[in-house]
């Protein structure tokens, strides 16, 4: 079964616990990176399955992750 395997750049939210002062009251974006499986579109999102089983599987898809398009930088297609 041929599929199409995305490498997409995205950024997500970072958490910064504990109090603060001065320093470290604006940390950096967390800059990601994940290659998957395409699995389904939406106007909001891009699903990728980061495991896929054999093409006759019950469930033929593990570990989805759906980014929200507006945090995607740039996706290309493996070959």
């Amino acid at each position: 079964m041929k599929q199409k395997i995305y490498l997409i750049d995205w950024i997500d939210s970072v958490s910064n616990p504990g109090w603060k002062n001065g320093d470290g009251l604006n940390p950096p974006l967390a800059q990601c990176q994940t290659v998957g499986f395409y699995v389904s579109e939406s106007e909001e999102a891009l699903t990728v399955a980061l495991n896929r089983g054999e093409t006759n599987c019950y469930s033929p898809y593990g570990d989805l992750i759906s980014i929200p398009k507006v945090a995607i930088k740039r996706k290309r297609i493996l070959k």
